[in-house]
């Protein structure tokens, strides 16, 4: 039994390590294709949020835009904050995913409405 109880708190204990390191290697240059052909730096700040500003973009206007702010919540494996749409400003609810080391997803909801944005790692 002692066996069974330690094993089930090891399993944990990994899986845990596994989310975080999901998060952790979400660092780095994305290409957003959605967005103007935008290429976005994903960084952690040092309050312990992550933020994705547009490094280069067909849309001029977009470059230099902090685009999202957000925190991993306890006990998940993604990035939950606001998205800020560089033409409108408007503050939307997204998640992040970390699909693979070399594809990431912003969900945004707004209301009933749904976006999706796909990135795929270029640094």
């Amino acid at each position: 039994m002692l066996r069974v109880v330690l094993f089930l708190f090891f399993s944990l204990g990994v899986s845990e390590f596994y989310g975080q390191t999901k998060i952790i290697s979400l660092e780095g240059e994305w290409m957003v294709k959605d967005l103007s052909n935008s290429v976005v730096r994903f960084y952690k700040g040092t309050d312990g949020y992550w933020y994705s500003t547009i490094v280069r973009s067909d849309n001029a206007v977009y470059v230099n835009q902090v685009i999202y702010k957000g925190k991993i919540q306890e006990g998940h494996s993604y990035l939950e904050g606001t998205f800020i749409t560089p033409k409108s400003k408007m503050n939307i609810s997204t998640k992040v995913y970390l699909d693979n080391e070399q594809e990431m997803r912003f969900v945004g909801k707004k209301f009933f409405i749904t976006k999706t944005y796909s990135g795929k790692r270029i640094k």
